[in-house]
């Protein structure tokens, strides 16, 4: 098998899991990742490590600004673990994500956004 033939399932999910965050779907995009780390257990880090930058891409273009979103990580420089931390409860990741969307849209001065 060549090497793009096996990565084609992580590349695969990172990019649905990226769509489903971009839609603000973050249940399903948590609930997706269980069934993948099932299917595929030795891929589950790749994920993981993944993930707390497209929420950061995420939380920048949702209404945020990359200002905004700096000062928040200068604030609560354990987010990165947090989210990697919540993204296997669906529950916990939709909350702990949501809170984030606040915290940068306050920080960006979009309190009503």
């Amino acid at each position: 098998m060549n090497a793009a033939a096996h990565h084609k399932p992580l590349t695969d999910f990172l990019e649905k899991a990226t769509d489903l965050i971009n839609a603000g779907q973050y249940r399903q995009a948590s609930e997706a990742f269980l069934v993948f780390e099932k299917e595929h257990p030795t891929s589950d880090y790749h994920v993981l490590e993944a993930i707390p930058f497209r929420i950061q891409n995420h939380l920048t273009a949702k209404g945020g600004t990359a200002t905004a979103f700096t000062k928040l990580s200068l604030r609560h420089n354990t987010w990165t673990t947090e989210v990697v931390e919540a993204f296997r409860n669906p529950a916990k990741f939709e909350e702990y994500v949501h809170g984030l969307e606040a915290k940068v849209k306050e920080l960006a001065g979009n309190k009503a956004a």
